[in-house]
């Protein structure tokens, strides 16, 4: 279990830059990752009975020990994240399933690695763990709610669908791993060392699938590949974080050789689209 341990630790420390290389590696060799495309569901259902599995009434208690922090939390990440997801779809000019799927994304609860982002930047992990229980179980409720809000300029929005599929991928495994914490108590524990690599590994395979099957549909767009490395790590980590790798990534994109003083004066916006 210490190898185990040391694993799970040196595979938390470098997540995000294995996500990175994952996504590249499956942009140019998309064979490496469509394999999985049918089990996306599977493996995102893997993630979160790995999430029940690790709470206890503890964790829910402590949304009532200081609930203002948990609803603010909670009340931003449902407002900046999908506020920020429209403003992506405007600046790179995304329209029909492209939007939608940006959107999609804005509207999602944090996972795991949200969790993981919050320990490696040493913020409150305990909040940011309150804030991701709270959000996921509002998700059925307000995924369709949102994208009927958002996305439905772009498509029609069967919001009937989308809260029973929300019901069904959300909030069942993680009940199911909550169940079978409290049933089997102390030997659901002697495994909990080995769930963050299962669900980091998930993670990772859900990320390949989405950039292998929507990589070479992206490729004409100058900036697609950069929105959609951002938007897969995007689903992921808390809101506080989401803009900075999403602004980093377009910084680099656009950054061009030696830029003369008068391109200087020209307004970002206007240079990008030259």
């Amino acid at each position: 279990m210490q190898k185990v341990k040391a694993f799970g630790d040196w595979l938390t420390k470098w997540f995000t830059a294995i996500v990175i290389v994952w996504a590249v590696f499956n942009y140019f060799v998309p064979q490496a990752s469509l394999w999985g495309k049918s089990y996306t569901g599977y493996f995102l259902g893997i993630v979160l009975f790995g999430m029940g599995l690790t709470l206890t009434l503890d964790d829910f208690k402590r949304i009532l020990t200081q609930p203002l922090m948990v609803i603010v939390g909670t009340v931003a990440h449902f407002v900046i994240m999908p506020l920020v997801a429209v403003l992506l779809c405007w600046i790179f000019r995304l329209d029909g399933a492209l939007a939608v799927g940006v959107i999609l994304v804005g509207c999602c609860p944090s996972g795991t690695s949200s969790n993981v982002m919050s320990y490696l930047s040493r913020g409150d992990v305990a909040l940011d763990v309150s804030i991701g229980i709270l959000s996921t179980l509002c998700a059925p409720f307000m995924i369709p709610l949102l994208m009927q809000w958002l996305a439905s300029q772009y498509v029609s929005v069967p919001v009937e669908s989308l809260f029973l599929n929300a019901v069904k991928v959300v909030l069942f495994p993680i009940a199911l791993g909550v169940i079978c914490h409290a049933i089997f108590g102390e030997k659901i524990e002697k495994i909990t060392v080995a769930l963050p690599i299962v669900s980091q590994v998930a993670i990772l395979l859900i990320i390949g699938v989405v950039v292998a099957a929507n990589g070479p549909r992206c490729l004409p767009s100058r900036w697609s590949f950069c929105t959609t490395c951002a938007d897969t790590r995007w689903a992921s980590v808390s809101p506080n974080l989401c803009t900075r790798y999403i602004r980093r990534a377009s910084v680099m994109h656009s950054r061009k050789p030696s830029p003369s003083r008068s391109a200087c004066r020209i307004p970002l916006w206007e240079r990008l689209w030259r």
